[in-house]
């Protein structure tokens, strides 16, 4: 339960040195903490807790040979099949417990599914290949750069999403009603597979007082909304495996976590601490991919003392653990409070470096230009590297293209024609041009042309997001695809978005210094001396 009032911190709070705590706490990670890696990095599945990896993919590929059924109905009897077939991994000297052996099925299912981007756009992509062959630009789905509603997950807890879902359903109309009903399965069985995590805690418990607790924290969020630190991390943490490692919809930030838990703390410290250590360590896994994201702090809740403290007790426990994951993005604006700044500058110096600083007035106003709320942009995480989203309201899909200012210089200088291979990747032009601003226009133009390219082939790809990719797991959480009744694929958000990125940037710059300097201001080579 959240504290009467904020308790001052000390002077150990902010250090990033952490002695063992001796507490009669029944928490053993500074004993423990090399068996939790062992079993982190070789996992060992519970046998009798479900089905192969072998039984079920074959039961699977039954499931999707079912094509009387919508592709909608197929991933979530699909999904929830997993989730209660799946064999359980449980570790008993670790607080979180979240991994299944579920042998990747949505992602080779999604790889077959894919065969229908060349029968429908063959065309398209067909045209479009050799910017993939040369690097010049490429064109994509992308499924893998999203974030869950948190807020609300942890508002209402998995019955409270349940309920949402019923009550939706019991009001759905014909075009609704089908999206609905595959979310609710989905998250009946995650509810399911909470209780067989909290049956395989129990079987240790006895003996291993850290799976008590963590039983406990299992049935507690199995029956209501999370009450305490443990309880909202256990879900996170459930909530992103499943998301990311079973319905192969790649979580890439586990939201602004300060925001998230500041309502989950209690006076006492230790206890919070000891939570975070499982949990941040439990997070540094070779099996999350690319690393996953934490957003902290932000202009909106830079005087919330509750929000202060999340933050600094996060970052000693970091600064202990000297973590490479997860990586920390850290929003700053004209409130930021000192400390803040100075113990994240710390902990870079230190070596734990997997920080990162976002500035809050750039990023919301670039929302804003963006079609965002004041409010919307405000609320908003970094996804992945560096891609801002409106928390719970936004897929950004932010790696569907990607154009190559280097390749637009190289075809800029050879007629539209890559170096290495002499093919006609970029437009056809003149050989010579009068002045560097020509010649920098039409390294524009090919830009522009990569650019429309990879736009065409993402946009060929996206018209066919139903027969490749829906995500009832992720869908049903959000509270946009509630009001919309369609899936996140299907438009069910309120900003809706695909991307472009830019890259190799500074090789370009270098270039064109280069050309301008060489060329058209000293006149000691000519283009043709360049190529």
């Amino acid at each position: 339960m959240r504290r009467n009032q904020p308790s001052p911190l000390t002077d150990s709070l902010l250090s990033c040195q952490t002695e063992r705590n001796d507490s009669m706490l029944p928490y053993t990670f500074h004993t423990d903490r090399e068996t939790i890696r062992k079993y982190r990095d070789n996992p060992e599945y519970l046998m009798d807790t479900g089905l192969s990896a072998a039984e079920l993919s074959e039961k699977c590929d039954e499931i999707e040979a079912d094509v009387k059924k919508s592709l909608t109905l197929r991933n979530a009897e699909i999904l929830a099949f997993i989730l209660d077939n799946a064999r359980l991994e449980v570790c008993p000297y670790d607080l979180f417990a979240d991994r299944m052996d579920h042998d990747n099925i949505f992602i080779k299912l999604r790889s077959r599914r894919r065969a229908i981007y060349r029968e429908v756009s063959g065309d398209v992509l067909a045209e479009t290949d050799i910017g993939h062959e040369t690097a010049a630009y490429t064109g994509d789905d992308d499924f893998g750069h999203t974030t869950p509603d948190w807020p609300d997950i942890l508002r209402l807890g998995v019955p409270g999403i349940i309920a949402r879902l019923e009550d939706a359903l019991s009001h759905a109309d014909d075009a609704s009603r089908e999206f609905f009903a595959a979310s609710l399965t989905v998250w009946q069985a995650f509810r399911r597979l909470i209780l067989r995590f909290a049956d395989a805690e129990a079987r240790f418990a006895a003996d291993h007082p850290v799976a008590a607790m963590a039983e406990k924290n299992f049935r507690a969020i199995a029956d209501r909304a999370p009450e305490t630190l443990a309880q909202a991390l256990t879900l996170i943490a459930l909530v992103y495996r499943t998301q990311t490692h079973v319905e192969g919809i790649n979580v890439r930030s586990l939201g602004r976590l300060d925001v998230q838990c500041a309502p989950y703390l209690t006076d006492d410290i230790r206890e919070m601490e000891e939570t975070l250590r499982y949990f941040i360590d439990r997070m540094n896994d070779r099996f999350v991919p690319a690393n996953i994201p934490i957003t902290l702090c932000g202009e909106d809740i830079a005087g919330d003392k509750d929000c202060l403290d999340f933050v600094l007790i996060f970052l000693k426990i970091y600064g202990e653990l000297a973590n490479v994951s997860p990586k920390l993005q850290i929003r700053v604006g004209d409130h930021t409070p000192a400390v803040i700044i100075e113990t994240v500058c710390r902990l870079i110096r230190s070596g734990c470096n997997s920080l990162l600083f976002c500035n809050d007035n750039v990023v919301t106003a670039a929302l804003i230009r963006n079609g965002h709320t004041p409010e919307d942009a405000m609320n908003y995480v970094m996804i992945g590297c560096y891609e801002p989203a409106s928390m719970g309201r936004e897929i950004s899909c932010t790696t569907n293209g990607r154009v190559s200012l280097p390749m637009a210089v190289e075809c800029a200088l050879n007629g539209g024609r890559t170096m290495l291979s002499d093919r006609p990747v970029g437009l056809e032009c003149a050989e010579d041009f009068a002045d560097f601003d020509a010649f920098f226009a039409e390294v524009k133009r090919q830009a522009a042309h990569f650019a429309e390219q990879s736009m065409r082939r993402t946009a060929a790809m996206e018209r066919l997001y139903p027969s490749v990719c829906t995500s009832p797991f992720f869908s049903g959480g959000m509270a946009d695809c509630l009001a919309s009744g369609r899936d996140v694929y299907a438009g069910g958000l309120t900003y809706n978005h695909s991307s472009v990125n830019i890259i190799g940037i500074a090789t370009a710059a270098d270039s064109l210094a280069a050309i301008r300097k060489l060329v058209y201001e000293d006149g000691s080579h000519t283009l043709a001396e360049v190529r």
